[in-house]
């Protein structure tokens, strides 16, 4: 039923897609890597995470409209990333747009540039609350990121929120998203498809 004879997380997902109710359920998740000899060694994916980089206080007036910036970061001190996808919510604030921009997710012949080589960098604001993010490193060539020890920018979100009196808060929350009908978080990289932790941030927007 496998190629080598021995079943692990690689054949796992690829019989879960293939043969399996496909995107009806949650992927499974690569929590521990098993080394085993094959030709095609599944990546490791441990210690992956996206996280959100926020301001923990924002000072704005009463009844006025505030922006504030936040980033998407990515940890992977193991597998090298080619693609990702995630959704992003927002509760008591507005996302405005996002971007790659100064980012390592950017492209080649931006400035600052990034690792992108032409790929993909779809997004789309799909209500005032909520944010899908498509990313690809490069369509024609196998361009990965290099492995990331440390939390390292890929997306910045444009936000605002309007304080009314005191603070406001606003929780920004990487979620894993609906399969089948929205934007699934996963990591991509070796071939293979995982489901990385997920960080949310609470920022508070107040009227000085």
């Amino acid at each position: 039923m496998t190629p080598d004879g021995v079943p692990d997380f690689g054949d796992a997902t690829a019989m879960w897609f293939h043969l399996g109710p496909n995107r009806e359920t949650e992927l499974p998740k690569a929590e521990n890597c098993v080394l085993v000899e094959r030709k095609t060694e599944p990546a490791c994916a441990n210690g992956l995470a996206l996280g959100m980089d926020a301001p923990a206080t924002v000072t704005g007036s009463a009844g006025v409209a505030t922006p504030f910036e936040a980033t998407v970061t990515l940890t992977s001190p193991l597998l090298k990333v080619e693609a990702w996808s995630f959704t992003l919510t927002a509760s008591g604030c507005t996302i405005l747009g996002s971007s790659t921009n100064g980012t390592i997710a950017a492209d080649r012949e931006d400035s600052p540039p990034g690792k992108r080589d032409g790929g993909m960098a779809w997004q789309q604001v799909a209500s005032p609350g909520e944010l899908h993010v498509l990313t690809g490193l490069d369509w024609r060539n196998p361009t990965t990121l290099p492995t990331l020890e440390k939390a390292t920018a890929i997306h910045q979100i444009s936000l605002e929120a309007t304080p009314a009196s005191g603070c406001t808060p606003c929780t920004l929350s990487l979620v894993p998203g609906t399969p089948g009908t929205g934007v699934e978080t996963v990591i991509s990289g070796g071939g293979y498809r995982y489901i990385p932790a997920l960080a949310t941030a609470t920022v508070s927007v107040c009227a000085g």
